[in-house]
């Protein structure tokens, strides 16, 4: 039960796009409003194995992120978190509320068919890392504190990014590879390495080229094995390394949906699970 509430690192790093490495012009950008719902029966200790938990683990969130060009090339604007986040324990209880926010900025120190860019995303702890039912019931204080809705610290993250488009010509299908790695500094909690890799793949054929297919790679690797000692511990120990499939349709005018489906081959202290997502994007 303890480990539950370190799904909330894995889906704040797995929320952002992976486009940083373009940086947009100014008054141009891209925006998504996303649900996720993430659900397990298990969890993956600190060696790595997989054990049964007592109530099945549900979470729903609303996710937003946004990014926005404000000096060409060298000022891109960010913002990612979730606005509404549900943790639910069968037959045990719930808690509900604002997640926790990200606030960023990206300079562009190449741009052209290579892009790279660099950046600092800042975390601050909107949500509630210690929940409190409501009722007076000790027993139900203690479930619902273990369903925080935020880590209850801030962090810092920069960041380096790396992008090409690639494809087309004789060759019939286009593509665009991302990736990121970056430091995630916590101020309280063990520090980790976040990386990231997305592969894009579309058909430049009129109706076709409205469907972009998306393989991702995402991990965090904490620089020494930590040992979560209390729920308030969000982010300690946590390791992953997680695959994600997904596709975009693009409907009308810079408007789109998306869907996402993701899966961890590699974990230490996080729930076992599969999330999936869909979600409305705006490229503007």
């Amino acid at each position: 039960m303890r480990w539950l509430p370190l799904v909330v690192l894995f889906l704040l790093i797995t929320s952002e796009a992976a486009a940083q490495a373009w940086i947009h012009a100014p008054g141009a950008g891209y925006s998504e409003l996303s649900v996720r719902r993430v659900s397990g029966g298990a969890f993956y200790d600190s060696e790595g194995e997989s054990h049964p938990i007592a109530s099945q683990y549900t979470q729903t969130t609303l996710t937003a992120y946004g990014e926005v060009g404000v000096i060409e090339r060298w000022l891109q604007l960010s913002a990612a978190g979730e606005l509404y986040r549900r943790n639910a324990l069968a037959d045990q209880g719930a808690t509900r509320g604002l997640g926790d926010l990200k606030v960023g900025a990206f300079t562009g120190l190449l741009q052209g068919r290579l892009n790279i860019a660099a950046g600092l995303m800042l975390g601050l702890p909107t949500g509630d890392d210690a929940p409190s039912s409501g009722t007076g019931d000790p027993q139900q204080d203690i479930i619902a504190a273990s369903l925080p809705t935020g880590a209850g610290a801030f962090n810092l993250t920069p960041t380096l990014a790396v992008g090409i488009g690639f494809g087309g010509g004789f060759w019939p299908l286009e593509h665009y590879l991302s990736t990121s790695i970056g430091y995630l500094a916590w101020f309280g909690f063990t520090d980790s390495l976040v990386y990231s890799a997305e592969l894009g793949s579309r058909l430049p054929i009129s109706i076709l080229d409205r469907l972009t297919l998306r393989l991702r790679l995402t991990g965090l690797e904490p620089l020494s094995k930590a040992t979560v000692t209390s729920f308030s511990g969000v982010g300690e120990g946590v390791t992953f390394t997680s695959y994600g499939f997904g596709v975009a349709i693009a409907i009308w005018k810079g408007l789109g949906i998306s869907a996402t489906y993701e899966s961890a081959f590699r974990a230490r202290n996080i729930i076992s699970a599969t999330p999936m997502s869909v979600g409305l994007y705006w490229n503007f």
